[in-house]
Parts: C-alpha cells; structure tokens; sequence
C-alpha cells in the first residue's frame, strides 16, 4: 500500500449547502497508470471538519483499483467521522457502523437465501448529509446508482465492513448454522 501526505491547507474547501445543511468539501484525486496504460482515478471528497490537522494521508491500494472508480484509494479524515450502513436490508434507516480499527462495521441478522439481493450505501449521517460524501461502494456521490450483493449462500446475517482509507467494502456472509 502505497500513502502520501498532503498539506490540508493548500486544498479549495467550497460551501456546498444541502438543503440549509452547510458544510465545507474539498476533492483530490488520484491519477495511477497501470501496466496496460490504463488510467486509475476518481474524486475522493474531505469534510474541512474531519480534519484533525493541516495534513491528510492519503492511501493507494494498487491491487484495489478499479478504474473511474474510488476503489482503491482514500485518507485518514474518514476514520474521524461516523459512518451509516442503509439499504434494502433496514428500510434505508441508517444504522451506525462501529469503528474497529481501521475500518467501520456493522453485523445485520437478517435472514437471507443463495441468489438474493440487497442494495445499499454508506452515508456519512443518519439525515443522508453531505450528499457529497454517501458512498455506493464504488464512488461518492449524491447521484450514484445503489450497490447491488448478491449472496453466495443461506445466510443468517451478514456483516459490512467499510474500509474507507481505500474506499472499499467488504460484505462477510454469516452462514446458518455459523457459531457467532
């Protein structure tokens, strides 16, 4: 893994209002060429108030990448704010994801057969605010489409774990009959 630090300073954080939620959003980005020319990027946004310094590290996990999306690439701010998993699975209420370590999760007991859906995203708040900083397991976006998992197996639970110094997710099948 890859990680670089950037003076926080140096960065533009504009005022982007949410229907009267203010709040101050700044963006870099990423740009990796990999071995078949291809180009790796995508906008990854900091909350001024998440901010613990003047510095933000930013990470790259080359294996991760995808590209024009933020897989693979994040920063230490995000591990200074709370993190909400909704999706089919909670009628879209989000539900506060623990912090363990260097990643958030959350362990949901629903029941569930091989071949079924759930959609989801990971906002930043229960109120969906910023818009700018929801993540669909691929970018972050107010627009973004729903992420789609589909289980492998019967299932009694699951859990979701967010990796947001790379962007990633993680979703961990609790098969029945698992001891938890």
């Amino acid at each position: 893994m890859y990680k670089v630090t950037i003076d926080a300073s140096k960065m533009n954080f504009n005022e982007i209002d949410n229907e009267g939620s203010k709040f101050y959003i700044g963006y870099y980005k990423v740009f990796y060429v990999k071995n078949d020319g291809n180009i790796v990027s995508d906008s990854i946004p900091v909350l001024k108030s998440s901010l613990s310094n003047n510095q933000i590290t930013v990470y790259l996990d080359i294996d991760k990448l995808t590209s024009g999306k933020a897989i693979g690439v994040g920063d230490d701010t995000k591990l200074n704010m709370d993190w909400y998993a909704a999706g089919t699975f909670n009628n879209w209420s989000p539900e506060k994801m623990n912090k363990v370590n260097d990643h958030f999760e959350i362990e949901i007991d629903n029941s569930y057969n091989k071949g079924e859906n759930i959609e989801y995203k990971i906002p930043a708040s229960t109120t969906w605010k910023p818009w700018q900083a929801i993540f669909n397991g691929e970018v972050y976006s107010d627009s973004s489409q729903n992420q789609i998992y589909t289980f492998k197996n019967n299932v009694n639970g699951f859990k979701i774990k967010f990796y947001p110094m790379i962007s990633y997710i993680e979703i961990e099948e609790l098969k029945v009959g698992d001891s938890q």
